[in-house]
């Protein structure tokens, strides 16, 4: 997992901003496959944490593997998470979650 120094500094205003501890990574699933989401959280002493660039975050065991293809950057302005190791399979209506 990568946060760009970009992020960081807006993943530090949301934190400080929310009074929370860092990010949870979640895992979702649809049609083009495994995704991360994640939303700030308050951390118990139980919590594994990893911190990334200065970031905590808390992945589950489960999730361990696609965080390593995940970059949180900013893109005009707002925050991104793009899953480097991920490739959409649609089948030929589309899928909501495609973008291209």
């Amino acid at each position: 997992m990568n946060i760009t120094d970009a992020a960081k500094a807006q993943l530090e205003a949301l934190l400080k901003e929310n009074k929370a501890d860092g990010l949870m990574m979640q895992i979702a699933t649809s049609c083009c496959g495994a995704s991360p989401m994640f939303s700030l959280a308050v951390f118990d002493d139980n919590d594994v944490i990893t911190t990334i660039n200065g970031i905590q975050v808390l992945i589950p065991e489960e999730g361990k593997e696609l965080a390593e293809g995940v970059k949180i950057d900013v893109l005009n302005g707002d925050l991104v998470v793009e899953n480097l190791n991920h490739s959409c399979h649609c089948h030929e209506e589309g899928c909501s979650h495609c973008h291209e």
